[in-house]
């Protein structure tokens, strides 16, 4: 048999060259085929990485554009949308449910707070009507 490496010839049954060392037959090519082995491995790895990698990406992606569900229910509480602040109410985290119910606290103290300057207004103006008719009262009765 004829080497193809260095064409030594070999005897029949020999599967290794006697001139170079290199193996007759492909199929006993021990080094070939593990480095077809590694050569296959890589692509497999490569492929499982870049697959893992574009699954970080799009969690990634998703984790940065999503909307966040506790902003969507305080703008579905302001704009009185009771299915639109149920719906998105239901999807709340109960850390986020916990911070909702604190906006919703401050916002109950606000408009009481609110309320009561309203009504301190109101008298104020009762306060200043009621004076000022006394001193027109009083400047009427005082001779020129």
């Amino acid at each position: 048999m004829k080497c193809k490496h260095c064409d030594f010839e070999n005897l029949d049954q020999a599967t290794y060259c006697s001139g170079c060392g290199k193996p007759l037959n492909e199929s006993n090519d021990v080094v070939t085929q593990s480095k077809n082995f590694e050569t296959k491995n890589r692509r497999i790895l490569i492929s499982v990485m870049s697959i893992l990698g574009i699954g970080l990406a799009m969690i990634i992606a998703w984790m940065i554009l999503r909307p966040n569900q506790l902003e969507l229910a305080k703008e579905a509480y302001q704009s009185d949308d009771l299915t639109a602040y149920e719906n998105v109410e239901s999807k709340l985290s109960k850390e986020q449910k916990t911070e909702f119910d604190a906006y919703l606290i401050e916002e109950a103290q606000f408009l009481m707070l609110l309320n009561q300057m309203d009504y301190f207004i109101k008298k104020l103006f009762v306060d200043l009507k009621k004076l000022s008719y006394m001193l027109f009262k009083q400047m009427k009765s005082i001779p020129l």
